[in-house]
């Protein structure tokens, strides 16, 4: 009982970060193929829902902002009553509120300026498995690979739109 006493307080802080932690950390299992190939289906990724606004436990309620989202930022989206997107899938933040953001033939141009872009060997990407639908080119866009087949796909142009 002792024991107890003592260390009522370390125990008590330790309750309420584990009751609280599911709250703003939370494990997603990849099921698309969002990001390919810097993450590959069936990849986990651990979310923080803290990371731009902090929200009263299991409430919509916003306390306050902790954050904006960034270039590059790796982000959680889940569209609701949206009939073919019914779980959570993970996008690449481009663009920023105010940018204009436009996709001619895979290239991606914001602000009127293409990013700069670099084809990478296929070959280096050979890890990639077969059931993973990656492009035939890889390139490294911004810092960032992204991947397609020239002429294919429903969404190589896009825009412009204004965020």
């Amino acid at each position: 009982m002792g024991w107890l006493k003592r260390n009522f307080r370390a125990l008590s802080l330790v309750t309420i970060a584990l009751a609280l932690l599911p709250a703003y950390l939370r494990a997603y299992v990849l099921v698309g193929p969002s990001d390919m190939p810097t993450v590959l289906l069936g990849d986990k990724v651990i979310v923080n829902h803290a990371a731009y606004s902090l929200k009263l436990p299991y409430f919509d309620l916003k306390a306050f902002r902790t954050g904006s989202p960034r270039r590059g930022d790796f982000v959680l989206l889940q569209l609701r009553n949206h009939q073919r997107l019914k779980s959570p899938f993970f996008k690449r933040i481009i663009g920023l509120p105010g940018e204009i953001v436009e996709v001619r033939e895979n290239q991606v141009i914001l602000n009127g300026r293409k990013l700069p872009h670099k084809a990478l060997n296929a070959a280096d990407f050979a890890w990639v498995p077969r059931n993973h639908p990656i492009g035939s080119e890889v390139h490294d866009e911004d810092g960032y690979w992204i991947t397609f087949t020239p002429g294919e796909g429903e969404c190589r142009n896009h825009g412009p739109v204004q965020l």
